[in-house]
Parts: C-alpha cells; structure tokens; sequence
C-alpha cells in the first residue's frame, strides 16, 4: 500500500468518526431540549399520567382562500369550541360551534381514523386532516412522541426576535420541527410538512404548517401548559386559538370518542378518492361564446362543480361560485 493511499483511508475514517460524533452530540442534545420541555411542562412522570385532557375556549379562522388580495385583511370567524382528549389512547373528540349559524359540528380522531359527525342521525365524512395534531402534536403528547422517534438537532434560529433551538423526527412519515425557546426551555413552535386533503391549504400540495404556542398557565399544581395556539401556513397567519379552560383526568365516556370499525373501512375507502393528486377527475369542457368556456367538474377531491374560465389578451380569469376559490 501506497503512502498516498493509506493517508486517504486513515482521512476517510477521520471523517467518518468525526461524522458519527457529530450525530451522537445532535442526538444527545435533542435529547437534552425534549427533557428540558418537558420537565418545563411537569415531568415526565406526570404527562405519562394525564389520561384525559379538556380545553375549550375561542377559535379565530382566517380565511386566507377568501380574500380579494393574497396578503389580506381576511374575512374571519370567531367560533366557541370545545376539546376532549384521551392521550394514552390516542382519541379526541373535538366540538366547533359556529356563531354565525348556531350549527356545531363535531370531529373525532381515533387512532389513524378521523371524522366529521353531523346532524341528529350519525353520520360520519373524512373531514379533519388536520385535527389529528389537535391530538398528536399537542404539547403534552408530541415531547414524549418526538423523544421516542429517533430526534436531531438541527440548528438554532430567530423568530419573531426570539432565539430558539430545532430539532426534528419523522411522524408517520411527515417532517416534524420542534422549536424550544433557549431562554426558557418551554416549546415555542411545531412545524410539520405534509399534504391536506380536505381544507384550505389542499391546492398548495405539501406545504408547511405551524402551531406557535404562547401565554403558558400553571394549570393546578404541576402542569404548564400554553393558553394561545396561533397556526401559519408558509407564514401566513392562519388560525388562532384561545384557551380559556383547561381540565386534567376528567371522567368521560370513551364510547363518544370512537369510530366504529365498519365506519373506520368506510372512511378510509371515501379518503383515499380525495386526494386530489391521486385521483383524475371528469371535466367536461364547452365553450359558450369566444374564449369563454363552461367548465362542469365531477368526482374530484372536493366533489362535483361548476366553473369558467375567460381568455383575455392578458391571460386566463376564473369565475367560480358559490363555494370558495380551491374548487377551481
């Protein structure tokens, strides 16, 4: 062997050790920020024993899809909601009553399975991509999620004049960001990335979502948890939630937070047909005058629709109504 060679081999083993160094210190002080964030909320011992927890409080709802200009003013909502949560068991059944219409509507997560349950006869629809973080990312549950799942370190960054520090795990296959404060050691930010199929953000494909927690609270002797959850959407402020109840260990019927297994089949056959990337839907196209052109849409991810599109010498308009902007 060369002396040339056997000076590349031995650099190469460096590097290799120095790399495995490198990923045992970034594990090790994910580590060290997760057990930090959780013993800020109680300690481990005792967000292993919550088996229900219930927040009820204020939802604000941007309707970022709705406005005359991308940047805003939105129109909004201001809902009452409430939420059950059974960590241990993974179940959420979760109440938003609408203000404006004196309609309530209740979600359901139970394990992978979530749903829409609506009206006086029980039916269900796979609405609530989104709520299943509700549940799983929710600060007493997604410390001791993200712990045993492997977490990095990646960095430390600024937000909003904050310095804080991130690291990250995979949660059923999607990207997770856990931002910790590094003054406090309190979790300030979740981020995941991941594709919604049935709400606003759907047309974008995978996009960034965060929850930004705030205004922690002593909640009786020996839980802090966060009274304002603000959610953004690549940046874009999104929804806003207000606690003003928080309850631990809470009696409740499991029986209202279950799916049953028949409806658990059903949910996931009706899911898989709206995922808008996955599914081709029928258009039929037909043009009524010059460069005006009737669009009718059916099965498609957000169901069937009427749209028109207008060729201008400046480009395409689309006109659709009455149900919102991510039907066309």
């Amino acid at each position: 062997m060369t002396f040339k060679l056997f000076a590349i081999r031995i650099s190469l083993l460096i590097l290799c050790i120095m790399k495995s160094y490198t990923l045992i210190s970034q594990d090790k002080k994910a580590i060290e920020l997760i057990n930090a964030g959780i013993q800020k909320m109680g300690g481990e011992d005792f967000l292993n024993s919550i088996t229900s927890l219930q927040t009820q409080g204020k939802h604000i709802y941007f309707l970022i899809d709705q406005s005359i200009r991308p940047t805003g003013p939105f129109y909004t909502t201001i809902n009452n909601y409430k939420s059950f949560k059974l960590p241990q068991k993974n179940k959420l059944a979760y109440w938003n009553f609408y203000n404006q219409t004196n309609m309530s509507v209740k979600f359901i997560v139970d394990g992978a399975a979530f749903g829409m349950q609506r009206g006086k006869d029980v039916s269900y629809m796979p609405y609530g991509s989104d709520l299943d973080e509700e549940l799983y990312l929710a600060p007493e549950k997604v410390l001791l999620l993200a712990k045993s799942s492997n977490p990095e370190f990646l960095k430390d960054t600024v937000i909003q004049d904050l310095k804080l520090s991130v690291i990250t795990f995979k949660w059923r296959n999607h990207p997770v960001k856990l931002f910790f404060n590094c003054h406090s050691n309190y979790l300030t930010c979740v981020e995941i990335t991941r594709h919604y199929k049935d709400n606003t953000p759907f047309v974008l494909g995978d996009v960034k979502l965060m929850h930004r927690y705030s205004f922690w609270k002593t909640v009786g002797k020996q839980l802090h948890y966060p009274a304002q959850k603000d959610v953004y959407v690549e940046g874009q402020h999104f929804q806003s939630f207000s606690i003003d109840s928080i309850k631990i260990n809470m009696s409740f019927s499991e029986d209202t937070l279950s799916i049953p297994d028949s409806v658990k089949i059903k949910l996931a056959k009706i899911d898989g047909k709206m995922d808008m990337f996955n599914n081709v839907p029928s258009l039929v196209s037909k043009e009524i005058a010059p460069g005006v052109f009737f669009i009718n849409g059916k099965y498609t991810s957000v169901g069937s629709y009427n749209s028109w599109f207008v060729k201008t010498s400046t480009g395409i308009i689309v006109i659709e109504t009455p149900i919102s902007s991510a039907y066309s």
